[in-house]
């Protein structure tokens, strides 16, 4: 008996892309995200500019600081490094928050386009909303990680080659680690009414029972990376190679690589979600959305058991 063919990339991608085809609406959740990532940002810009110049000022009595000491105060440029690091990680808790509110409205929209239902940006965004208590649990949890993560990293640096070596692969080996459980946790708080470090572990279960399609999913999405990669370059590619000196074509070709950066982080986030989101209403109803149904995707979706 002839071996099945194995579903490829490409077949995950249309599927994908015919959904969101279907509902377009659906990119502007990517975009709204990218607005309130800039407003954070210069939130904790902010937040650590005002620590600074408290440090700096003398006369500013530091208070409760003293009670996180059992000997004197810190000094100045101490207090001004902690403002910073709280700064740092304040700003990121709310990217994450902001990401994540934004992801569930996604992942909802889009249950509710596969199941084929209307929905509109402000009726996902509500259902979101009304789980903030949950996505800022997995909001702090998603920040905390990548910080102690990105520590990690900056100690592997600084070791002998061997060390380092031995760093970088454990840094990536718990990495991967916490994709696999935080890899189906948006359409899980976009679903279920379940607190934060309940819809962790629910991620991580249903991850273990349809590890092989979310790699598979990591890879078509990342010949769509690729894609983009390869189309940003072409502009400054093309203007080196063909002895182009005119500043404005010059401007143009750097500001182009940003422009498709800026559409592809949307479009493979979107895609990212919209498989998500149907892999799990698989794995969790036994359900294969329409768009995923196609004969070449049947030994995409097989999943041992709910």
């Amino acid at each position: 008996m002839p071996r099945p063919a194995q579903p490829s990339s490409g077949a995950i991608l249309r599927a994908s892309f015919r959904t969101l085809r279907a509902n377009p609406r659906l990119l502007w959740f990517p975009f709204i995200t990218l607005i309130g990532a800039v407003f954070a940002v210069g939130f904790g810009a902010t937040l650590a500019w005002v620590s600074s110049q408290i440090a700096a000022d003398p006369t500013v009595d530091l208070g409760p600081w003293t009670l996180l000491f059992t000997s004197e105060p810190p000094e100045g440029h101490e207090v001004a490094a902690r403002g910073v690091a709280a700064g740092g990680f304040l700003t990121a808790v709310l990217l994450q928050l902001w990401s994540l509110i934004c992801a569930v409205s996604l992942s909802r929209a889009t249950m509710d386009a596969l199941a084929g239902r209307e929905w509109t940006i402000r009726g996902s965004t509500r259902a979101a909303t009304s789980r903030l208590t949950a996505i800022a649990t997995v909001a702090i949890a998603q920040a905390g990680v990548g910080r102690l993560l990105g520590k990690r990293k900056q100690k592997n640096s600084a070791k002998g080659f061997l060390g380092s070596m031995i760093g970088r692969f454990t840094t990536s080996v718990l990495e991967m680690a916490w994709w696999a459980v935080t890899y189906l946790v948006v359409p899980v708080l976009a679903k279920e009414k379940c607190n934060g470090i309940t819809a962790l572990r629910r991620s991580g279960k249903l991850f273990k029972k349809t590890w092989k399609e979310a790699f598979i999913g990591r890879l078509a999405l990342g010949w769509v990376w690729a894609g983009f990669a390869a189309l940003a370059i072409v502009p400054f590619a093309a203007c080196i190679a063909l002895g182009v000196g005119d500043p404005r074509w010059l401007l143009g070709a750097l500001l182009a690589p940003g422009a498709v950066a800026l559409f592809g982080v949307v479009f493979v986030r979107t895609l990212d979600m919209i498989y998500r989101t149907a892999l799990y209403v698989f794995a969790t109803e036994g359900v294969v959305p329409e768009p995923f149904e196609g004969p070449e995707l049947h030994d995409v979706f097989v999943v041992a058991g709910r």
